[in-house]
């Protein structure tokens, strides 16, 4: 969430380059976006009121 993540995006594309895949940076990515959005939708489910 503070931006440090970007330091692997050179050694991605270096992966890519050289071995034509990426099993570092990309991955590790998507999980992170997974978990984030999940827990948003937690945060959301939790917050709803009732009506």
């Amino acid at each position: 969430m503070t931006g440090m993540h970007y330091g692997l995006i050179p050694i991605g594309i270096n992966m890519l380059a050289t071995t034509g895949y990426d099993t570092v940076a990309g991955p590790g990515m998507m999980v992170s976006n997974i978990a984030q959005g999940g827990a948003s939708l937690a945060v959301a489910i939790r917050a709803k009121t009732k009506m």
